[in-house]
């Protein structure tokens, strides 16, 4: 029997909030160019829900509650009118919301758009107006800071007041692989310049990674996103059933101008470029 997901995928490149298990063996090789990015982790959430996908000091966030949670925050981003062709910002400390953030943007089929909470006033007001974001998910402590409008604020402090309704019988069109999965502004002098990255190749670079010997299981992150984050180690330690582990930075290891950070850039190939460094953000097998 064809199940709700089915008939939405079917009538137009439909997505849903809990698709079935993507399983990469079984589909053949060519199947990571035809699979947007959060599926992914959404398979290896049906695998492993019990598995801890994000650790933050004493707080551990199970792949299955990661799911549950990236699902109700689509499900209320689509109500806002989040969905493909839309840029979603996302301003957050290091946490594990962050991954929730990303996650949730990407499934209700937005590109998301990492905002430093340290980045001067006037780099992030240019950075939004730049990325046309109508949304920014965020916390109250953040949002007062941020130059948008208390509406366009989506706070986790009202998580629980974001609806109620079974969040498997939603269905959409959802984004295709060549819809983009985010835009970055690298840090440095000057205006800032956009970089944009597309489903297709960030998956496929999953998918390489995790056909070779080393696939990430432990991933610390140390910055906030936005500053020199290659999202790729993110998503394929997810993709891999590894964890993702946040860890407050040390105020005085960073430096005082974020523009000083190492820059994040992505190659025409979609590799990270040379700018991400250790330091920064590393990955252990």
């Amino acid at each position: 029997m064809e199940t709700g997901y089915e008939r939405g995928f079917a009538a137009g490149g439909g997505t849903a909030l809990a698709p079935p298990p993507f399983r990469p063996a079984e589909a053949g090789a060519g199947a990571s160019l035809l699979v947007c990015v959060h599926r992914w982790v959404t398979a290896q959430a049906h695998r492993t829900p019990d598995a801890v996908a994000v650790e933050c000091g004493d707080e551990a966030l199970a792949y299955g509650e990661l799911e549950r949670r990236a699902r109700r925050l689509a499900l209320h981003l689509r109500s806002l009118g989040a969905g493909p062709g839309v840029r979603v910002a996302f301003c957050l400390e290091p946490s594990p919301e962050v991954l929730v953030a990303m996650l949730g943007i990407l499934k209700a089929g937005a590109a998301f758009v990492p905002v430093d909470p340290a980045s001067p006033a006037e780099r992030v007001r240019w950075m939004l107006e730049d990325a046309h974001t109508p949304l920014v998910v965020t916390r109250r402590a953040l949002a007062a800071g941020l130059p948008v409008d208390a509406a366009a604020a989506v706070c986790f402090d009202d998580e629980e007041e974001w609806g109620t309704r079974p969040l498997e019988s939603e269905v959409w069109r959802g984004p295709t692989v060549d819809d983009l999965a985010y835009v970055v502004y690298p840090s440095g002098a000057g205006t800032p310049r956009s970089v944009a990255m597309p489903h297709r190749p960030l998956s496929a670079q999953i998918a390489r990674q995790l056909a070779g010997p080393g696939a990430p299981r432990r991933t610390p992150l140390f910055a906030a996103p936005g500053r020199a984050t290659p999202f790729q180690q993110l998503f394929t330690t997810l993709a891999a059933g590894g964890t993702v582990v946040v860890e407050r930075p040390d105020p005085r290891a960073l430096p005082a101008d974020p523009s000083a950070a190492a820059p994040f850039s992505v190659s025409a190939a979609g590799q990270p470029a040379a700018g991400v460094t250790d330091s920064t953000f590393r990955s252990t097998p």
